[in-house]
Parts: C-alpha cells; sequence; structure tokens
C-alpha cells in the first residue's frame, strides 16, 4: 500500500493540500466562534427557554464563585483547582438554575412589593448607620457605586433573591415524606 502511495505521491499532492487547506479553514472557522465573550452577534451564554443567560450574569455568578472558594482555599485556589472544581460550569449552573425558578416563581403568580423590597435593604448593615438607621438615599446610592452596583440593578437582584426566598419557602412548607420514605 505504501509503495501505491510513493508510485502516485505526485498525482496525489494536489489532494492532500487540498485536505490540508480545509483542515485548517475548519480549525479557525472553529476556533472564531468559541472565543471568550461570546461568538460574534450573541448575548447569550445560555438559553433557559424563552429567556436568555447573558455573559454578564454568567461572569458575576464566576466572580461570586471565586471570591468563596477563595476565602476557603486562599492563595491556594489556583486556575488548575478551579478547573478541578469546574467553577465555571457550576456558575453557568446556578444563573440556569435560578432563571429556571424564576419563571416557575412568575407561572405561579409570585412577586415581590416595593415594601418588603424596602424592608429587605434596610436590613443590610452596610446600609445602616451607627444607630441603626437607613444612612440616606446619597449614601445608599455611593455605597452601591463603590462596589460596582447601579442602584436599580441592586434592587432587581434584591427583587430575585425575595422572590426565591418565598418560592423556596413555598416548596419547604409543601414537602411532606412519609414515615416509609424516611425509612428507606
Amino acid at each position: 500500500m505504501l509503495k501505491v502511495f510513493r508510485d502516485n505521491l505526485k498525482s496525489l499532492s494536489w489532494v492532500l493540500w487540498a485536505v490540508i487547506l480545509v483542515f485548517v479553514l475548519l480549525v479557525f472557522v472553529d476556533f472564531g466562534s468559541s472565543v471568550p465573550g461570546g461568538p460574534a452577534g450573541t448575548t447569550a451564554a445560555a438559553t433557559v427557554g424563552e429567556h436568555e443567560v447573558s455573559y454578564r450574569e454568567f461572569q458575576l455568578q464566576y466572580q461570586q464563585l471565586q471570591a468563596q472558594f477563595r476565602q476557603v482555599y486562599g492563595d491556594n485556589l489556583t486556575p488548575e483547582i478551579e478547573k478541578q472544581l469546574r467553577l465555571p460550569i457550576q456558575a453557568l449552573d446556578q444563573v440556569v438554575n435560578q432563571k429556571i425558578l424564576l419563571q416557575e416563581a412568575a407561572d405561579l403568580g409570585i412577586g415581590v412589593v416595593d415594601s418588603e423590597l424596602r424592608e429587605a435593604i434596610l436590613e443590610v448593615p452596610a446600609f445602616k448607620d451607627r444607630d441603626g438607621k437607613f444612612i440616606g438615599g446619597e449614601a445608599y446610592e455611593n455605597i452601591l457605586r463603590s462596589n460596582g452596583y447601579t442602584v436599580s440593578g441592586f434592587e432587581d437582584g434584591m427583587r430575585q433573591d425575595i422572590l426565591l426566598g418565598k418560592l423556596n419557602a413555598i416548596v419547604a412548607a409543601n414537602v411532606y415524606v412519609s414515615d416509609e420514605e424516611v425509612e428507606t
């Protein structure tokens, strides 16, 4: 078989060059679609039903996970450990799960009223002065801005957290495990 290739090498060289060219083109076309930050024209890291998970949402969740694991591992949290822990996949899973739960809450008609949001914000220690009173609108905005949040973005996140808490409470209140299931 090798003798046939050697004898016909000159006539097969154009086929070989064509295969190499196609391979190189496919590598670069595929590589361009997997650049971090997303393929050109795409704004979603994932799609959940009708809802999209933006790359920004994914990055925020990933950064939060990194911060949590950095508290546990300290300086020992290396890119290799992050890879072993599958932090990017965990972050994407968490955002996708949150989208699913928020959709379920919407389907059930669960909502958050402004008074609930106000109470939750007033419970955050960072927004209280020494006397335990609210620090005021301007200081509130400054704290949020210094931490990379907008007021609307922070309050939307708080609404989602409250909504997820309500949904978890409803699910927990309706869970029943029989004695047989406990024994099993």
